[in-house]
């Protein structure tokens, strides 16, 4: 079973104020404690940090490593323990510290690319009837 067929996924819209909105699915199967301790805490209200190549939404939850990876995607959106924050990748990349993997961008990459520092942005689960 592919993750776009996953019966785990979860859709989250990214709301960044004045620009537009993003569409990410997370998977419960990637990071399960990490996607629970989410979307328990929904909504969010926080600001995106630019970093080269990244896109980074702290948040006020602690979650620990957990089915971290090596190599990233461009869309992949993961958790980053260290920094409590939710971060989205830019580019393919190979980080030297470990995510723990929740998700992808399904719609609105583009937008990301567009973020300057310190957006604020509006973090909600989208209920799928």
């Amino acid at each position: 079973m592919s993750v776009n067929q996953s019966v785990s996924k979860q859709r989250f819209r990214f709301q960044i104020v004045k620009k537009g909105t993003v569409i990410v699915s997370m998977y419960k199967h990637l990071s399960p404690l990490t996607v629970l301790h989410l979307s328990r805490k929904m909504p969010y209200e926080t600001h995106a940090i630019r970093q080269r190549d990244t896109i980074v939404m702290p948040l006020n939850i602690i979650v620990g490593k957990e089915k971290s990876r090596s190599v990233y995607k461009r869309g992949d959106v993961v958790y980053s323990p260290q920094e409590g924050a939710i971060v989205v990748f830019l580019k393919n990349t190979t980080p030297s510290r470990a995510y723990n993997i929740i998700g992808e961008v399904e719609e609105g990459l583009d937008l990301l690319d567009s973020i300057k520092h310190a957006e604020s942005i509006k973090i909600e689960r989208i209920e799928e009837n």
